[in-house]
C-alpha cells in the first residue's frame, strides 16, 4: 500500500489525502505506480525523486480530480523514464528530436536532459489519459486550462504530433504497458 503523507500539520489538507486515495482505487490497475511513498508539500515544484512529491496547484483547475491524476501519472512516468531510458535510447532520441529543443528550450530552462526525458515522459502520460479518461475531461486538462501548467506548450505540441511521438517511442519501447508493468 501506499503511503500518502504530508509536510504541514494540520487537518487542512484530509480532503486532498481522501482525493488522492479515491483516484488511486479508482486507477490503480490502469496507471503507473512506481513509489511507495507521495508527500502533499505546499509551494513546490512536482517532482518524483527520491520521494514522489505533490504540490496543490492543480486545485485551482477546473477538473481538479483529473489534473491531479494526470500530475500523478506525469511524476510516476519519471520512475517509468528512468528505468527505461538508457543511454543510447537517450543519445537516438537526442539525435532525432534536438531540432525541437530551440523552441521549447526556456521551459525546461535550457536544460536538453529534462526535454528529452519529457517527450518520454508526456508522451506516456497523454497515452494513458486519452486511455482513461472522457474526451471531454482529457480536453478540460490540456486545452481548457485556467491555470498554470509548466508543460503546456510542449503538451500541446506533443497531442499535435501524438501520432508521430507515439509509434516512434514503441519502436524504441518506451510506450508504458500497463499488463507488462503491472505484473512486476
Amino acid at each position: 500500500m501506499i503511503s500518502i503523507n504530508y509536510l504541514f500539520e494540520n487537518k487542512q489538507f484530509e480532503a486532498e489525502y481522501n482525493l488522492l486515495h479515491d483516484i488511486m482505487n479508482k486507477y490503480k490497475n490502469k496507471i503507473p505506480i512506481y513509489t511507495d511513498k507521495i508527500i502533499f508539500k505546499k509551494n513546490v515544484i512536482p517532482v518524483s525523486h527520491p520521494i514522489l512529491t505533490l504540490n496543490l496547484r492543480w486545485k485551482d483547475s477546473k477538473n481538479p480530480n483529473i489534473t491531479l491524476l494526470s500530475l500523478l501519472i506525469h511524476e510516476q512516468l519519471h520512475w517509468f523514464e528512468d528505468k527505461y531510458v538508457t543511454k543510447t535510447k537517450y543519445n537516438e532520441i537526442l539525435k532525432d528530436y534536438e531540432y525541437l529543443f530551440d523552441e521549447y528550450k526556456t521551459i525546461f530552462y535550457n536544460d536538453i536532459v529534462a526535454f528529452i526525458i519529457h517527450i518520454v515522459v508526456i508522451v506516456n502520460e497523454i497515452n494513458i489519459m486519452k486511455m482513461i479518461t472522457t474526451k471531454k475531461e482529457f480536453e478540460q486538462n490540456y486545452y481548457d486550462i485556467n491555470y498554470h501548467r509548466p508543460y503546456e506548450l510542449f503538451e500541446k505540441h506533443v497531442i499535435d504530433n501524438f501520432k508521430e511521438l507515439n509509434n516512434y517511442l514503441k519502436q524504441k519501447d518506451l510506450i508504458w504497458d500497463k499488463d507488462k508493468e503491472l505484473k512486476k
